[in-house]
């Protein structure tokens, strides 16, 4: 009589302890369900944050390299040549804009040229219309110096700054009222700085 009622107790309190532990057990796993889901979107906010910061600190140097491993000013003014043998320069431009862009116009009678080059494909791209107007075209020994003028602008970046980390991002040769002028904006990190030169004076 004695052993049946310890052996019923026994059985009672195994089956409580069971009932017991299978709460807990769902509780353990809700708990470890919901954690990686925050982590997971914190994780993906601080990246996305540390991303873009990235991207607007190195798009300097992103440029340069770009610019570095492709086609040069001298590239795009004879692709010009070519394409308009009887045309004379009248400007020529370089730019960044999700890519570099070399820009070179030329008038010849009654039309002006122009052509786009993709520094980095080599791509081009023309068009023509009627001009009647009167111009005045780049000497060919400007055309020449153009490396020249860019050089000059980062010397004077760098010694102004202190460093040699720095790109001519944008530039421009052409006449403003009459003058031949060449205008530089030159970048490092956050810095940047314009120079502009009277070409026929400084060259």
């Amino acid at each position: 009589m004695n052993k049946k009622i310890i052996l019923a107790g026994i059985l009672a309190t195994t089956v409580f302890l069971a009932g017991c532990d299978k709460p807990a057990t769902t509780t353990d796993d809700a708990n470890t369900t919901d954690a990686p889901a925050v982590t997971e979107t914190q994780n993906e906010t601080n990246n996305t944050e540390a991303t873009e910061g990235t991207e607007a600190a190195n798009e300097p140097n992103e440029a340069a390299g770009q610019h570095e491993e492709q086609y040069g000013v001298n590239d795009a003014i004879e692709k010009f040549k070519t394409e308009f043998p009887n045309a004379q320069i009248t400007s020529v431009s370089y730019d960044y804009d999700d890519r570099y862009q070399y820009d070179i116009t030329g008038r010849e009678q009654g039309m002006e040229h122009e052509l786009e080059l993709d520094a980095k494909s080599g791509q081009t791209k023309v068009k023509s219309e009627n001009e009647d107007d009167a111009f005045t075209a780049i000497d060919e020994k400007y055309l020449e110096k153009i490396d020249e003028m860019i050089n000059k602008s980062l010397d004077e970046f760098a010694s102004a700054n202190g460093t040699d980390n720095m790109i001519a991002k944008e530039w421009e040769l052409e006449f403003d009222d009459g003058v031949l002028e060449f205008k530089s904006e030159v970048v490092s990190g956050n810095k940047t700085t314009e120079y502009k030169y009277n070409v026929v004076n400084e060259f």
